[in-house]
């Protein structure tokens, strides 16, 4: 064949030599295995976000939509928790919780820190938390301390200019876990919620 259409991954062999095709950056060389799998978490975001896409046409239930947005997030990032918190007033709201096993968290409020989420909704910029009982900003705030937490990772949610809220992603296991990456999939993900809650809104069904 003179010409052909590759497809990530697709394989060809040159002799001896196999040539391996990706759309995705791949370590330079044995041992940097954070490149690989930070080019793994970026390919399983995008997936995550296709099927996301396509339950979109096909529902227009807000809090289902919301619930399967935080599953697609937490497996794409590696965390075991996630939260839609949405901005009423003054007050915050949790409008859905879930874990790994895409189950339903009770009693979420209790697990959230009052003091990164006010610097999100503050700011209004995306924040990763590498170690919170470490971080120098949080380490004293007694929602870190008394919940240890280890990786926290939040994206604020706006359409239209306004703050609607944010995307709270956890996992108390694992220190260091998220890096830049892993926000910018949720940062594409929170983009993906404030329209689907500003829809909501306009619908007056939130």
């Amino acid at each position: 064949k003179r010409r052909a259409r590759l497809a990530h991954n697709d394989r060809v062999q040159l002799g001896e030599a196999e040539l391996v095709f990706s759309l995705l950056e791949e370590a330079e060389a044995p041992g940097q295995k954070s490149q690989s799998d930070a080019g793994q978490s970026e390919l399983t975001g995008l997936r995550k976000l296709h099927q996301f896409s396509e339950k979109l046409l096909v529902t227009r239930d807000v809090q289902a939509l919301l619930e399967g947005l935080l599953d697609g997030a937490i497996e794409a990032t590696g965390a075991d928790k996630g939260f839609v918190i949405l901005l009423r007033g003054s007050a915050t709201e949790v409008r859905a919780a879930r874990n790994l096993r895409q189950e339903t968290l009770p009693d979420a409020v209790h697990q959230l820190s009052d003091s990164i989420i006010a610097k999100v909704l503050e700011s209004r910029r995306p924040l990763i938390v590498e170690n919170a009982v470490d971080d120098t900003l949080f380490k004293r705030a007694s929602s870190v301390m008394n919940l240890r937490l280890c990786s926290v990772m939040c994206a604020p949610l706006i359409a239209g200019g306004d703050l609607l809220g944010l995307i709270y992603l956890g996992n108390d296991r694992v220190a260091n876990l998220f890096d830049p990456r892993a926000l910018d999939v949720l940062t594409i993900f929170a983009t993906q919620a404030a329209l689907i809650l500003q829809n909501a809104l306009l619908l007056e069904t939130l």
